[in-house]
């Protein structure tokens, strides 16, 4: 009859391989679990030094760049906190990048037209400037009036000489209009229409509102024109166009 200790040895393929320093089968398993958690899939990421030499040489662009990494140099070397704070500093690069070329873009309504639809505008508003103020001047216009509208002849007078002389000596072909378009035709009509103080009222307002059009315009052309004379000539000529603007801002 056998013993427990007899029943024991006759049974040595129990302890055949057991060895305490061999890795279990769950330690694998483990280290392909982490191996599959989702941080681990995440694309290496720049590091916040590379970030701030990627962003624009401004003081304010470099300032808060310059404080969101040292931030995160002070935070925990956790690895899915790492990994976090980069994730935020690519985020708020890639958002200094789009505020900076949306700063440098100019407004839909500020940018330059074509050298020929520049001519075109400026033309137009010389003819309704001089075919207004003639109107006003035989309308026995105010005291205040008067000499403005004497001083609009003069001066758009000679800015249409000026543009006739850079239109035919330009390289480009450019052509001239030789009437108003119907928009200011019609506003010169209901303008003749009129008399007394009603007149002098309405040719104001009419003043400042072309005025306003005109320095828009030769801003927007002078900064970013495609015709190098005829930006040039937009930027000597504007600073009379912001004179007029005031004087007519003036007239009662």
């Amino acid at each position: 009859m056998r013993g427990f200790g007899d029943r024991r040895e006759s049974r040595p393929e129990m302890h055949q391989g057991r060895n305490w320093g061999q890795k279990s089968p769950g330690a694998s398993r483990s280290r392909s679990t982490a191996s599959c958690h989702p941080l681990a899939r995440l694309p290496a990421v720049p590091s916040p030094e590379r970030i701030l030499e990627r962003i624009p040489k401004s003081p304010r662009n470099q300032k808060g760049a310059t404080r969101l990494v040292s931030c995160a140099a002070r935070e925990p070397h956790d690895p899915g906190v790492h990994i976090m704070k980069k994730s935020l500093l690519i985020t708020v690069g890639c958002g200094l990048f789009a505020s900076v070329a949306l700063a440098q873009t100019p407004p839909a309504g500020t940018r330059a037209p074509s050298a020929q639809d520049f001519v075109n505008k400026v033309a137009i508003s010389d003819m309704f400037e001089i075919q207004s103020s003639q109107l006003a001047l035989s309308k026995q216009a105010d005291a205040d009036t008067k000499p403005f509208a004497e001083k609009m002849v003069q001066d758009h007078q000679k800015t249409s000489s000026e543009l006739k002389g850079l239109v035919e000596g330009s390289m480009v072909k450019l052509t001239l209009p030789t009437s108003l378009d119907a928009e200011h035709q019609q506003m010169l009509n209901e303008l003749n229409a009129k008399s007394g103080k009603d007149f002098d009222a309405s040719y104001g307002q009419i003043q400042v509102k072309a005025h306003r059009d005109a320095v828009a315009l030769f801003e927007a052309y002078s900064k970013s024109g495609e015709d190098s004379e005829l930006k040039t000539w937009a930027g000597k000529t504007l600073p009379h166009l912001k004179e007029h603007l005031s004087m007519a801002e003036k007239l009662k």
